[in-house]
């Protein structure tokens, strides 16, 4: 717990569970919409907290940032095995340099995607509806949750440094 000068109270704590009503597997819109209403609270809070236990506002805003990148990779796994996505080259990207980059400008230790094997075929090199193809799809997904697990204890190492809560608890994953 630390107490700032105009007495509000921020306690370190991650996650909150809370019941959600889920409409053919997915969220429908009324909880999307509050979904992402928590996280700009959540990251706002972030802000707060980060800056109380030592973060500046640059580095507070790089974390942001990467969260949002995590969320968009960990949402579309499936772009690293099919090459015509758009997202395809762009999450390579963020592997290869765009991450690292980002963190570096704002003075953040840097991630270590080094020991995660990239090298794996996409849709482009294999025949559709065979077994290479089913293997090559699940050898991409499980490239994809190593990166994104990479992100997670990357980001759950600043919560604990910080008091901060930028590392997601899964709980809406287990819950779909």
């Amino acid at each position: 717990m630390k107490k700032t000068l105009d007495n509000t109270i921020y306690w370190c704590y991650i996650g909150i569970v809370r019941k959600e009503e889920k409409v053919m597997g997915k969220l429908n819109k009324n909880i999307y919409e509050m979904k992402e209403q928590y996280a700009i609270h959540n990251m706002d809070q972030n802000k707060k907290i980060g800056i109380l236990y030592g973060l500046n506002e640059n580095q507070c805003n790089t974390l942001d940032n990467l969260c949002s990148v995590r969320h968009e990779m960990h949402s579309n796994q499936e772009d690293f095995f099919i090459e015509e996505s758009p997202n395809n080259s762009k999450f390579y990207n963020y592997i290869e340099s765009e991450i690292n980059e980002m963190l570096k400008e704002a003075r953040l230790s840097v991630i270590d995607f080094d020991k995660i094997d990239m090298l794996f075929d996409t849709d482009y090199y294999v025949e559709a509806d065979t077994d290479e193809y089913i293997e090559a799809y699940n050898t991409a997904i499980d490239t994809a949750e190593q990166i994104n697990t990479t992100i997670e204890q990357y980001l759950k190492n600043i919560d604990v440094k910080y008091c901060t809560s930028y590392c997601p608890t899964g709980i809406a994953r287990r819950q779909i």
